[in-house]
Parts: structure tokens; sequence; C-alpha cells
């Protein structure tokens, strides 16, 4: 004691061994609160005759267990530990606010830590050890700080129940009404700092038992570390964690926080992520059974709440779903899968609100599209449609009722679209590679099978604006030498409204199509083969289209009943509408109404057939004068190539293989092919990809070498921008003021430009036809790459030299003839000419 200084000292203060045992009970009132009676509320209060100041070197506290038992809430808690080590240093002198203290030096080690629910004492998590190092608190300066707070070995479960709340906030939360506690005076306004938070070992799991049985994650071995902790400083808080997930995968978060929340920038890794706890949850919504997948992503967040002002949050990056299988639950058979499909270059804003994806590549899908019996659809039947939503959906559906007038029955009247503007989402390009579609049709007398492989192509433009037109290019293979082209443009979230797509089938063999002229026609295919081209052209729910079918070698087998088959003399038809060489051509128109319920496009098809054929058979010599005359198609004497492209296509390896077989039956017969291009639609073919590889380019699209960059978006806002820029690059800054000044005197008025802001998240100008225009002038003023057209010619010369040799006949017999220009073409391609020559 200094009695001069008014100072109490003591060396050290020591407690070991012990336990401290507390109960709340249920009016929240401690049992051992009588104990520590207090002041009589008239008692007068007495002031010390000095102010004392105490100091106490060390305080230490040793393996002292504490038991607490919370009967206040909906399930009693109860929270047991060992108190290993407690030690700090003491300052208390009076202040002027009240008595000033200080703690310094502190260490905290408590071990065996379990939270329990209930009389049994159901364990809801458990710490192995939680240590606080070089703890300091200051009771004047309203100032709490440590050097370091680790936790080792945390594991914990958390189940989200049926009802939607969570398990452990129901037991926590307590019951209403709650008599609060008095509060004496204000909580003081503390700050905290922190050297660094580490977390090891973390074993937790999160189960959502609202679906049957319960989607469960859980992660073990888990690491979490935070630095530079300070609720008090405007220094940013370092964020690294190390997630390991128990079904699979793993999860990395890494970056930097502001202590109060106004600022972030994070980064997010998920590797290999297993979608198989997810089942319970596509097999709750859909009648699919998810029998493999693993997520990917790698994400930049940032995100930003400055006061008075709304939150901003943005990221990107990338993400991918790799290895996804979707079974049917009920047979076990494959309905869907991929396996690769990436997003890269994924833009997400609040402000503005925007999600844009770059590319989204699929590889490696199998797809199956199934007619049932009834002529339904798999695809439609897939998802499931809750009752109530069901139930909502039908009274929604009779609620609006127009009056009856005149006896005449009441009819629902339509709701009104909703004029809620979309959600600015758009994809800059989606490519499909290396892909497949199986398509089964069990409505027919005999089931029919047909399969699309190698299917491949890009679908750009793709915008959830109402005025935007996705475009799109596709090709696939069918059998052994048919192929499948689809081309057009649609407004991708609604096709009803606009739709121009063309499909083409060419070589399609006609014997497993059988099927459909049993149905229909009450006869088999004996032989034949198949090119048929479908068009589909809406607008505004009104179809336009046609169907352009040619037939090669066609003819009927044995008869087969069928309720659908038309009664007509189809013999005759085929023999009226066979040219010289087994040819037949046909064109078909369809129109109709798309929004009338009842409209289904394939009894449209066979009708107009129908039609045709009946006008064929009932006037035959009117059809004979109008069908003669089908000129001299000599199959073998020509290969078609797709202008701009030597790449040798199924069906002209298919007449290439027929021609070496002849050529193997006459040794001294030989062919010459000619290196050829044709000037005007190869020379133009080549500018334009020339351009669409200065496009993608621009667009930041990596091109692998020979890679086709797809069509070009005439609706992207970033696409028209990047056709701005190629204008302005060829011919200067005011060529596009010229250029939109002759298109507004061509057209009567101004053109809607692209604007550059609203281009960077998507948003694009309306005009589409303007910069399809400008597209088109920009082909015709790319000049011809130096060299290419002669390559064309040597590098078709040399494919089809090559897969004669490979065919079996001899390289002395296959010579590279003398460059000419090609002579003929169709909307197909061009037509490379072979000529038969004397061998040797």
């Amino acid at each position: 004691f200094d009695l001069a200084g008014n100072q109490l000292t003591l060396g050290r203060v020591s407690l070991q061994g012990g336990r401290v045992a507390a109960a709340l009970d249920p009016r929240g009132m401690l049992d051992w609160e009588s104990l520590l009676a207090p002041t009589p509320p008239d008692a007068p209060a007495t002031a010390p005759d000095a102010a004392w100041r105490t100091v106490v070197d060390a305080v230490s506290i040793e393996n002292v267990a504490v038991d607490v038992y919370d009967e206040t809430r909906n399930a009693p808690l109860g929270l047991a530990l060992l108190a290993r080590r407690i030690g700090f240093a003491l300052t208390a002198a009076p202040g002027k606010d009240g008595p000033a203290i200080a703690l310094s030096r502190g260490g905290v080690e408590l071990g065996d830590i379990v939270l329990s629910t209930g009389p049994e004492r159901s364990p809801l998590g458990s710490i192995a050890r939680l240590a606080v190092e070089d703890a300091a608190v200051d009771v004047a300066a309203q100032r709490l700080q440590a050097a370091k707070l680790s936790i080792a070995d945390l594991r914990t479960a958390i189940h989200r129940q049926p009802d939607g709340q969570l398990r452990e906030i129901v037991l926590a939360s307590v019951p209403d009404p709650v008599t609060p506690l008095p509060v004496s005076h204000a909580v003081a306004q503390w700050s905290a700092a922190l050297g660094e938070f580490a977390l090891s070992g973390l074993d937790a799991s999160v189960a959502d038992t609202s679906t049957t049985p319960a989607l469960e994650y859980g992660v073990t071995g888990g690491s979490v570390t935070v630095r530079d902790i300070d609720t008090a400083s405007t220094t940013p808080l370092h964020l690294d964690a190390v997630l390991p997930v128990v079904q699979g995968g793993e999860i990395r978060v890494q970056g930097t926080a502001n202590a109060d929340g106004s600022a972030a920038d994070i980064g997010l890794r998920v590797s290999k992520l297993d979608l198989m706890p997810l089942a319970p949850l596509v097999a709750a919504h859909t009648t699919l059974q998810l029998g493999s997948g693993t997520l990917s992503a790698d994400a930049s967040i940032a995100l930003r709440s400055p006061p008075d002002t709304d939150v901003s949050l943005q990221v990107a990056g990338s993400a991918g779903v790799d290895n996804l299988l979707l079974l049917e639950a009920a047979s076990g058979a494959r309905f869907l899968g991929w396996d690769s499909l990436a997003a890269s270059g994924i833009s997400f804003g609040s402000i503005p609100e925007h999600l844009n994806i770059a590319e989204l590549r699929l590889s490696g899908a199998d797809a199956k599209v199934v007619v049932q019996k009834d002529r339904s659809v798999n695809l439609a039947a897939v998802m499931r449609e809750p009752a109530a939503a069901a139930a909502s959906a039908t009274t929604e559906s009779v609620a609006t009722v127009a009056p009856a007038v005149d006896g005449t029955p009441a009819t629902p009247v339509p709701a009104a679209a909703s004029a809620a503007e979309p959600f600015p989402l758009s994809i800059d390009r989606i490519r499909v590679e290396d892909s497949l579609v199986d398509f089964a049709d069990y409505s027919l007398v005999l089931p029919f099978v047909a399969r699309i492989e190698g299917l491949k192509g890009v679908a750009k433009g793709i915008s959830a604006a109402a005025d935007s037109r996705a475009t799109l290019s596709f090709r696939g293979r069918v059998g052994e030498y048919g192929e499948a082209d689809i081309d057009g443009q649609l407004a991708p979230f609604d096709p009803t409204r606009y739709t121009d797509i063309e499909i083409a089938f060419r070589n399609i063999a006609l014997t497993p199509l059988s099927p459909y002229s049993a149905t229909f026609a009450g006869r088999t295919i004996k032989t034949g083969d198949l090119d048929l081209s479908l068009q589909y052209k809406i607008d505004k729910q009104q179809l336009l289209g046609k169907n352009e079918v040619v037939l090669q070698n066609f003819r009927l087998g044995e008869s087969v009943k069928s309720a659908d088959a038309v009664n007509l003399p189809l013999d005759l038809a085929i023999a009226l509408l066979s040219d010289s060489k087994g040819r037949i051509d046909l064109a078909v128109p369809v129109s109709g109404y798309v929004g009338d319920p009842k409209f289904s496009y394939g009894p449209l098809v066979w009708k107009a057939i129908g039609n045709l054929i009946t006008g064929v058979v009932t006037a035959p010599f009117r059809a004979l004068g109008a069908l003669f005359g089908g000129g001299q198609d000599e199959q073998l004497q020509a290969l078609r190539f797709r202008s701009g492209s030597a790449e040798l296509m199924p069906m002209e390896r298919q007449r290439i293989a027929k021609l070496a077989t002849a050529l193997a039956a006459r040794p001294k017969l030989g062919v010459r092919v000619p290196a050829a291009t044709h000037p005007d639609r190869d020379g133009y073919a080549l500018r334009r990809l020339q351009l669409r590889r200065e496009h993608a380019v621009e667009m930041g699209y990596e091109l692998a070498a020979g890679e086709d960059p797809g069509p070009v978006s005439y609706s992207n806002g970033k696409s028209q921008r990047v056709l701005e820029k190629l204008l302005a690059a060829r011919e200067g800054e005011s060529a596009n003021d010229t250029f939109a000044a002759g298109w507004a005197k061509k057209q009567g008025r101004a053109p809607e430009r692209v604007n550059a802001a609203l281009a960077l998240v998507g948003r694009g100008s309306a005009d589409h036809d303007y910069y399809r225009e400008l597209y088109l002038y920009l082909v015709q003023g790319t000049p011809e790459p130096a060299g290419q057209m002669t390559a064309l010619a040597r590098e078709r010369a040399e494919a089809v030299t090559a897969e004669f040799r490979a065919r079996g006949v001899e390289a002395a017999r296959v010579s590279i003839g003398k460059p000419v220009p090609i002579q003929k073409a169709s909307p197909a391609g061009v037509m490379l000419p072979l000529e038969l020559v004397a061998a040797g």
C-alpha cells in the first residue's frame, strides 16, 4: 500500500482449478442473483475519502470449468467450456466519467467448448481450442484490441427446416412476449482491433430438410484468416479462406473489405464443386434425376455502400459446368448431358442493372427429343408444376370473363401483358461444338428414331430487349453422308413475335423415314434420298413458311394400315412428279396463326402436300406439262463446295466414293481435278470471312487458327459499335456520319445510332437493318485477301485428290489441272467440275 500516493499494487492474483455454473430460468433470472443483494435505492451514496489507484501486475486463472444453462430460449441452451488459462494485468484509477479501468497483456485459452440444446444437452457445435493473444481493454478509451484470435477444430451443422427457417436460429430465439431486462444506461460506442483472426480445422455442414432427401453440403479441414481488423480505422481488412467441400471440390475466397461494410473487393474461386447434392432439388422441380456434374467459377466481386446512396454490386468473371448428366427418373434413360458448358466474360452489375455474358461455349452436348404416342413432347413434360401454382393459374384463367351478349357464351379475356421492362440480360455469343441430338417419334405407326451428330455452330446477339434478334448458324451430320444446316434470326425470348429460320437437310436416306410415310401415306419407303429445306417465318404470330422437298430415286414399298393415311394413287403421283433422273422437286407453302391454341405445324405440312398430290393425280396431263424439263444434272460430274470453303462435305465424299468404285472397274480411266474458284461467289465469301474475322477480333473473341468466327450480330450494341469502328478505321472519323446521311436520304429518316455507353452493357440500337446495310457496305469495301483465291483453288483440288487416294485410286490416275474459273453455282454453293481423262 502506498498511502501517500493512494495506490494499491498486487504482484500476482492466481486462481487454479474450480468450477463456475450458472443458469437462467425462463424469466431470465440468474439462480445465484439472490446472493448479489443490490444496494437499496434509498441508501446514501458514499464517496471515498481519497482517489485510490489499483495496479495488479498479473491476474491468472487456470483450469476453471464453466457451465451456463439458459432456459429463456425456445429450447434451453447450454454452454460448457474449460478456461485453461486466462491472464492479464489490471490498472484501475478514477476518471472523469467514472473509473478508468485498463487490462493489458491479456491472454485467453479456452478448450472443450460445447454449445448444446435441451435437457439432454444435445450438441449444436463445438470448438476444441480458442485462444486470444496480447489482448488489451481500455474502458476509458472504449477500446478493445488483441494481436490474434485463433480457433481450432470448429465443428457445427446448420439445418434449414421444411418451413424455411434455420433450426439453430429458432432454438436460440426468445419466445414472444419477452420481458426486457432493465437497462440503466446507453451502451457505449466501443471500437475494436484485431491483428489476426485464424480459424483452422473447420468442419461444418449445411442441410436443407425442405427437400426429401435433404440437400446437404459440408466443409472439412477448412481455414479462414482475417487480418488487420479495426473498426476505428479506414484501413481495409484482408480475408483469405480455403474451404474443401466434403462432397467434392473446393471454395477459395480472398480479398479486402472495410470493417464498416462500406466497401469490399473479393475474389471467389470455385473448383470442381460436385453438383450431386443438388439432386433432391432437381427431383423436386422436374421429372429428371441428376446423374453427375461439377461447377467451377472464378469471379471478382466489388461491393460499394456509400452513405445515403444505393448499394452497388459489380461481379466479373467466368463459370462453367462440366460432365453434366440428367436422366429420366422413370426409365433411367439419358435426357440431357454435356462435357462442358463454359461462360466467359460474365459481367453483372446492380447500378446500372445488367447481366452480360461475352461467350457461352457448349461442348459435347447430348440431348434427347421424344414425341410420345399422344404427340406430346418430352421437353414440355419434364417440369413439375407446383399444386399451389397450378391452382392459382386455374383461378386466374377464369377470373376475367367477358359478359355474354345475346345469349352467346362468355369467353375468357386474355390478361394484359406485363409492361415491366425485362432485366437487361445479353449473351454476345453462344458456341456449340461436337454435340448431338437424338430424336424419336413414337406417335407414328412404326416408331422412328434419328440422330444429328457433330452439331456445331454459333448464335449471336441474344438479348432480353424487346426489339432484339438473335442470329443463328448451326451445322450437323445425319447418318453417314447426310447433313443438316440451321440459319436465321429470331426474337430469343419470344420467337412467336419474330422468327426467320431456314433448316436444310441434305442427302438424307429416306428408308429411316418409313414410319412417316407409313402413317401419312400408308406405304413404307423402299429406296430414296431426301433434300429438305424448311423455312419458318413468323411475324407477330403469323406464320408464312415454305418447305422445299427434293426426293431422289424415290420408291414406295409395301402397304401399312394407318387411319391417318391419305387415300390417293401415290404410285401415279410419284411417276408424274419424277423427272428423267428419278428426281422429285416439291415446293410446299404453309401458313397459319401460331397464337391459335389449336395450331399444329405438322398437319399444315401434310395437308399442303396432300393438296399438291391431289392436284397432280386429278389433272395428270396438266401436271406433266408443268413438271417437264429437268435439265442435265450429272451427280458425279461436279462436287459442291460452300462458297469460300475447301472443306469436303459428306455428300461429296459419297460421290467420290461412287466414282472411285467406277474407276476401280476401269483401270485405264483417270480423273483430273481443276484448281478452281468462282470469281464472284468465292471472292465475296472470302471478303466476308475476312471482315467477320476482323469483327471478331475487335469484339475480343479468341479465334483458333482457321476457326470460322460465325455470323455478325446486327442487334448487339457492342457489335454495332465495332462495325462503326471498322468503317472509321477504313475511311476516316467522318465516314459513319457520311454513311448515315446516305442511308437517311434513301430511307427518308435518320437512323438510330448505337449509344456508346449503353453498348457497354449490351444495349444496342433498334435499327438492325441500318447495321446490316453497314455490314454489307463493309464487305463490299473489304479487299480480297492477297493470294487466298489461288490458295483456295489449290486446297480444293488437293482435298479432292486426297479423298480419291483414300478410296484406293492410284496417285498416278488422279491429277490436278490448270486453274480455271468455276462457271456453275447454286444457293447451296459452287460446283467444282471434274474431268475424266485417260490414265498414264
